[in-house]
């Protein structure tokens, strides 16, 4: 079994007020990953039953549903453990550097998550593929908004090739670069192959 991803360009043709709805979502997707890592920072605490408690206040503030809510917390969690990772890994190059390569690294000290446009990982509960046959495209994305109960619909615009790789869709994250782009992870199974030969020196 294997992932990948597949970053398939949000339809050039989306209207106005689709793609307002995508940069506010995002924005606020963005604010909820904020705050979580504020309180990591403050509480020194990162896992998500420590971090639990603080839902409901960063829900208040954001307006995010509750499924979007655990999602930010989950991409806060994995922001600061990737940060603890690469911290612990310049702190031991650090103790055995000297001379001028420690002068290198003491400016390349790794810093603290920053929070510019951060993408979430959406899972089925707030962003689902949908293939529907209609004059624009045939794949669509259908998203959760920030009003409770509403969904929106944003047209995908996959080539051939990618849709030839398309496997189990595990999640998605919405990524803006100059344009939006969905990077969809997808899961594989491999068939297990058997051993002819073994050679031996």
């Amino acid at each position: 079994m294997y992932k990948k991803t597949i970053k398939i360009p949000i339809h050039y043709n989306l209207t106005k007020s689709k793609l307002s709805k995508l940069d506010k979502l995002t924005a606020r997707l963005t604010y909820g990953v904020q705050l979580f890592l504020e309180i990591i920072k403050k509480e020194e605490v990162y896992t998500r039953t420590t971090l639990t408690p603080f839902e409901k206040e960063i829900a208040q503030k954001t307006r995010l549903s509750s499924a979007y809510i655990q999602q930010c917390k989950d991409k806060a969690i994995w922001m600061y453990k990737s940060y603890k990772k690469l911290h612990k890994k310049w702190e031991t190059k650090c103790k055995y550097a000297k001379g001028k390569y420690l002068q290198k690294l003491i400016k390349r000290k790794p810093s603290f998550p920053k929070t510019n446009k951060i993408p979430v990982r959406l899972d089925y509960r707030t962003a689902q593929i949908k293939q529907i046959k209609k004059n624009l495209t045939n794949f669509w994305l259908n998203l959760s908004t920030l009003k409770k109960g509403k969904r929106t619909l944003i047209p995908l615009n996959p080539s051939d090739y990618y849709l030839s790789q398309l496997g189990k869709i595990i999640d998605c994250e919405l990524v803006k670069k100059d344009k939006y782009y969905l990077h969809i992870t997808c899961e594989y199974h491999t068939s297990k192959q058997m051993v002819k030969n073994i050679r031996s020196i």
